[in-house]
């Protein structure tokens, strides 16, 4: 069974191949997603938590061919990204004074990332009409959405637990 976890930073996902751009990160792989040289129709499982919207638009399309092409009969690929609407919308609201679940500089770095480390910063925003336009370029027989597939699926971050912290949950089959 092959697992592979894209930008898995300093703290991969047990049972996964751990990949990720950051070469100071001790990784099992270190570079592009799409570099990673491995048979077509081999891999079970593809994980992207917080990682697909640093990729500029381009390189997230290289991405989603690059899983497309790996996965096998049956193979998902889990992956979220922040929904640009709703983190605009707080922005907004918080100008105008209204009510926001999140502090000015948290609402800023989850449009723009939290620029921590090289990497870190955010190259492409996402609504859920313009994600699903993308991911259906692509011939998947199954594209659920929802954060308890993620969470029956063992995979849990803090955000995840947090219904304001809008994100677009998304399990793609092959």
């Amino acid at each position: 069974m092959l697992n592979i976890e894209f930008g898995s930073g300093p703290n991969p996902t047990p049972g996964f191949l751990s990949t990720d751009v950051n070469c100071s990160h001790k990784v099992d792989f270190c570079g592009e997603p799409w570099k990673l040289d491995i048979e077509n129709d081999s891999v079970d499982t593809f994980l992207a938590l917080g990682v697909m919207e640093h990729l500029e638009y381009d390189n997230f399309d290289k991405t989603l061919s690059f899983v497309n092409k790996k996965l096998k009969k049956g193979g998902s690929f889990f992956f979220d990204v922040p929904d640009i609407t709703i983190w605009a919308r707080y922005l907004v609201d918080f100008y105008d004074n209204k009510d926001v679940p999140f502090e000015e500089d948290h609402i800023w770095a989850t449009l723009y990332g939290w620029q921590r480390w090289k990497g870190d910063e955010h190259k492409s925003g996402w609504s859920k009409r313009k994600i699903l336009e993308q991911v259906n370029k692509y011939s998947w027989t199954l594209v659920s959405e929802g954060v308890d597939l993620f969470l029956s699926s063992g995979f849990e971050r803090r955000r995840m637990g947090r219904p304001h912290d809008a994100h677009i949950y998304l399990k793609l089959v092959k």
